[in-house]
Protein backbone atom coordinates (compact mmCIF):
# COMPACT_ATOMS: atom_id res chain seq x y z
CA UNK A 1 0.00 0.00 0.00
CA UNK A 2 1.25 3.52 -1.08
CA UNK A 3 2.02 6.01 1.36
CA UNK A 4 -0.03 8.96 1.01
CA UNK A 5 3.24 11.28 1.20
CA UNK A 6 4.34 9.32 -1.95
CA UNK A 7 2.34 11.10 -4.46
CA UNK A 8 2.57 14.28 -3.20
CA UNK A 9 4.77 16.75 -5.35
CA UNK A 10 8.06 18.06 -3.70
CA UNK A 11 8.11 21.23 -2.20
CA UNK A 12 9.95 22.95 -5.16
CA UNK A 13 7.45 21.64 -7.62
CA UNK A 14 4.53 22.84 -5.41
CA UNK A 15 6.45 26.45 -5.15
CA UNK A 16 6.92 26.45 -8.58
CA UNK A 17 3.39 26.02 -9.32
CA UNK A 18 1.99 28.40 -6.77
CA UNK A 19 4.36 31.22 -8.88
CA UNK A 20 2.97 30.62 -12.07
CA UNK A 21 -0.45 29.98 -10.64
CA UNK A 22 0.39 33.55 -9.20
CA UNK A 23 1.60 34.79 -12.69
CA UNK A 24 -1.30 34.13 -14.69
CA UNK A 25 -4.08 34.97 -11.91
CA UNK A 26 -2.04 38.22 -11.65
CA UNK A 27 -1.97 39.10 -15.47
CA UNK A 28 -5.30 40.83 -17.47
CA UNK A 29 -7.42 38.63 -19.40
CA UNK A 30 -10.34 39.02 -20.94
CA UNK A 31 -12.65 38.98 -18.30
CA UNK A 32 -10.43 42.10 -16.85
CA UNK A 33 -10.29 44.09 -20.22
CA UNK A 34 -14.39 43.12 -19.72
CA UNK A 35 -14.87 44.59 -16.29
CA UNK A 36 -12.57 47.25 -16.29
CA UNK A 37 -14.54 48.35 -19.82
CA UNK A 38 -17.63 48.36 -17.90
CA UNK A 39 -16.88 49.94 -15.26
CA UNK A 40 -15.54 52.82 -16.85
CA UNK A 41 -17.99 53.55 -19.25
CA UNK A 42 -20.98 52.76 -17.09
CA UNK A 43 -19.77 52.30 -13.62
CA UNK A 44 -19.49 51.30 -10.49
CA UNK A 45 -22.74 49.28 -10.45
CA UNK A 46 -22.37 48.34 -14.18
CA UNK A 47 -19.00 46.76 -13.09
CA UNK A 48 -20.09 44.98 -10.22
CA UNK A 49 -23.44 43.22 -11.99
CA UNK A 50 -20.78 42.15 -14.77
CA UNK A 51 -18.68 40.91 -11.86
CA UNK A 52 -21.64 38.88 -11.35
CA UNK A 53 -22.58 37.90 -14.61
CA UNK A 54 -18.73 36.81 -14.70
CA UNK A 55 -18.62 34.90 -11.62
CA UNK A 56 -21.84 32.97 -12.23
CA UNK A 57 -20.42 31.83 -15.76
CA UNK A 58 -17.45 30.15 -14.15
CA UNK A 59 -19.86 28.82 -11.58
CA UNK A 60 -21.36 26.91 -14.44
CA UNK A 61 -18.36 25.78 -16.02
CA UNK A 62 -16.69 24.64 -12.68
CA UNK A 63 -20.44 22.48 -12.42
CA UNK A 64 -19.41 21.58 -15.97
CA UNK A 65 -16.49 20.09 -14.92
CA UNK A 66 -17.24 18.69 -12.08
CA UNK A 67 -19.91 16.54 -13.84
CA UNK A 68 -17.88 15.27 -16.42
CA UNK A 69 -17.75 17.39 -19.15
CA UNK A 70 -14.19 17.11 -20.44
CA UNK A 71 -14.69 13.27 -20.12
CA UNK A 72 -17.41 13.79 -23.15
CA UNK A 73 -15.32 15.95 -24.50
CA UNK A 74 -12.81 13.18 -24.79
CA UNK A 75 -15.04 10.80 -25.63
CA UNK A 76 -16.44 13.00 -28.01
CA UNK A 77 -14.17 15.32 -29.94
CA UNK A 78 -16.89 16.78 -32.43
CA UNK A 79 -18.58 17.90 -29.45
CA UNK A 80 -15.31 19.95 -28.06
CA UNK A 81 -15.21 21.37 -31.90
CA UNK A 82 -18.13 22.84 -31.98
CA UNK A 83 -17.82 24.03 -28.85
CA UNK A 84 -14.95 26.18 -29.64
CA UNK A 85 -16.57 26.87 -32.66
CA UNK A 86 -19.50 28.36 -30.84
CA UNK A 87 -17.00 30.49 -29.11
CA UNK A 88 -15.38 32.01 -32.07
CA UNK A 89 -18.94 32.98 -33.43
CA UNK A 90 -19.92 34.66 -30.19
CA UNK A 91 -16.10 36.82 -29.81
CA UNK A 92 -17.12 37.47 -33.47
CA UNK A 93 -20.42 38.48 -32.99
CA UNK A 94 -19.30 41.33 -30.41
CA UNK A 95 -17.49 42.92 -32.19
CA UNK A 96 -19.72 43.17 -34.99
CA UNK A 97 -22.65 44.43 -32.54
CA UNK A 98 -20.14 47.21 -31.15
CA UNK A 99 -19.08 48.45 -34.76
CA UNK A 100 -22.69 47.62 -36.81
CA UNK A 101 -24.31 49.93 -34.17
CA UNK A 102 -21.79 52.52 -34.38
CA UNK A 103 -24.33 55.53 -33.85
CA UNK A 104 -22.26 56.80 -30.96
CA UNK A 105 -18.45 56.01 -30.09
CA UNK A 106 -17.29 52.41 -29.04
CA UNK A 107 -16.20 53.90 -25.58
CA UNK A 108 -19.11 56.80 -25.10
CA UNK A 109 -20.46 56.58 -21.36
CA UNK A 110 -23.61 55.41 -21.30
CA UNK A 111 -26.78 54.32 -19.22
CA UNK A 112 -27.16 51.23 -17.55
CA UNK A 113 -29.72 48.60 -18.46
CA UNK A 114 -31.60 47.02 -15.91
CA UNK A 115 -29.42 44.39 -13.60
CA UNK A 116 -30.65 41.05 -14.18
CA UNK A 117 -31.07 40.74 -18.29
CA UNK A 118 -27.25 41.97 -18.44
CA UNK A 119 -26.34 39.26 -16.12
CA UNK A 120 -28.21 36.97 -17.94
CA UNK A 121 -27.09 38.05 -20.82
CA UNK A 122 -23.62 38.14 -19.33
CA UNK A 123 -23.05 34.59 -18.11
CA UNK A 124 -21.15 32.83 -21.10
CA UNK A 125 -18.94 35.40 -21.28
CA UNK A 126 -16.25 33.34 -18.86
CA UNK A 127 -16.65 30.26 -20.20
CA UNK A 128 -16.81 31.19 -24.06
CA UNK A 129 -13.62 33.29 -23.93
CA UNK A 130 -11.73 30.77 -21.66
CA UNK A 131 -12.11 27.83 -24.67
Amino acid sequence: MRNVLDVLPSAVTLMAFSLVALGIVLSPGPNMMYLVSRSVTQGRRAGYISLLGVATGFLCYLLLTCLGLAGIFVAVPLAYLGLKWAGVAYLLYLPWQAVRSSSTPLFAPSVLSPAWPDVSSRWAWSPISSI
